[in-house]
């Protein structure tokens, strides 16, 4: 299996969109990915992570999203993906 590539890009993939109510009670939808790891970070932060295509499977954006962003176990989103 390929080593997977660290997400180069500050922005999500084209098909994520992230919802976040933060600590303050305010929602955010305009979430890049450096903000999106201060988030995770933070327990009292509701993230909401919508995925509408899976295009490319294990090489694509939104894969190495899940694996490294989300921290999800590969065989986590492999069986996600089919």
């Amino acid at each position: 299996m390929p080593a997977v590539q660290p997400v180069a890009s500050k922005k999500l993939p084209k098909h994520v969109e992230v919802m976040i109510f933060d600590a303050s009670g305010n929602l955010r939808e305009d979430v890049d990915l450096e903000e999106l790891g201060r988030h995770l970070a933070d327990e009292d932060a509701l993230i909401w992570c919508d995925i509408s295509s899976i295009e490319g499977g294990k090489q694509s954006s939104c894969w190495r999203l899940l694996t490294e962003t989300f921290g999800f176990e590969q065989l986590t989103v492999e069986d996600c993906f089919t």
